[in-house]
């Protein structure tokens, strides 16, 4: 399981993010704290695996909290209401910057970054992977995706989306390693955060590629190498 505390001056928070714990398998939720000194002195001798920090609270802020909490293995995930933090919260190394109020499906994206982010000792994608599948880490799980299958590929900062007809996986690896270990000739990069699977393509448009049930756009800087990829005819 995994061990999560939180830290929130706001009662209503704390108990937000509470139902949200314990309505998702994996996490449990081993305390939480308004007064956040009380939280670092908790913190400072006990193992936490994942702390959601708010950041706007008197006596130490969440991004003091977090600057402490550096020399542990506790990963952060900030809740504030506060966007202009971001820049500094991600210096801070925090794992992910939630909105307030948090929908319970960001809030799922967040967990999943944190448990992509837990190591998986020998094994990586390139060591089970052949010409016709990949094994995709998500979390502390690996994924057998059959590569006719894929979509089309996202990149979300440090991690990917693979989408496929029926599901969805998000797992933390560099795009353009990725791209280099599919085939050329079943996929193509359209946008710096989009890689298609051709067989998958409806219809092209002008600046958009419908790939049944949604448009991806076409980057300027991708469009001439993508359209030297496809075949094509007609004017």
């Amino acid at each position: 399981m995994i061990k999560c505390v939180i830290i929130d001056d706001e009662a209503g928070a704390i108990d937000v993010l509470t139902n949200y714990i314990n309505d998702t398998p994996g996490l449990e939720i081993t305390t939480s704290y308004r007064d956040p000194v009380e939280a670092w002195q908790f913190l400072s001798s006990n193992t936490i695996d994942l702390a959601f920090i708010d950041i706007d609270m008197p006596t130490l802020d969440g991004l003091q909290l977090a600057d402490l909490l550096k020399a542990k293995s506790t990963a952060v995930i900030f809740c504030t209401a506060y966007a202009e933090f971001a820049a500094r919260s991600y210096e801070l190394e925090a794992l992910d910057y939630l909105l307030k109020p948090i929908p319970f499906d960001r809030f799922l994206k967040a967990v999943e970054k944190y448990k992509n982010s837990i190591p998986m000792e020998n094994t990586t994608v390139a060591d089970t992977q052949t010409s016709e599948t990949l094994f995709i880490k998500s979390g502390a799980t690996l994924h057998q995706l059959s590569i006719d299958e894929i979509k089309y590929i996202k990149k979300d900062g440090h991690y990917v989306e693979f989408h496929t007809e029926k599901s969805q996986l998000l797992s933390r690896m560099n795009m353009d390693e990725l791209l280099a270990s599919l085939p050329s000739d079943k996929f193509a990069r359209i946008h710096k955060s989009y890689v298609i699977g051709l067989q998958h393509i409806v219809k092209i448009e002008k600046q958009f590629i419908n790939m049944g049930g949604c448009e991806l756009p076409i980057g300027d800087h991708y469009r001439k190498t993508f359209f030297n990829t496809i075949r094509h005819t007609g004017n």
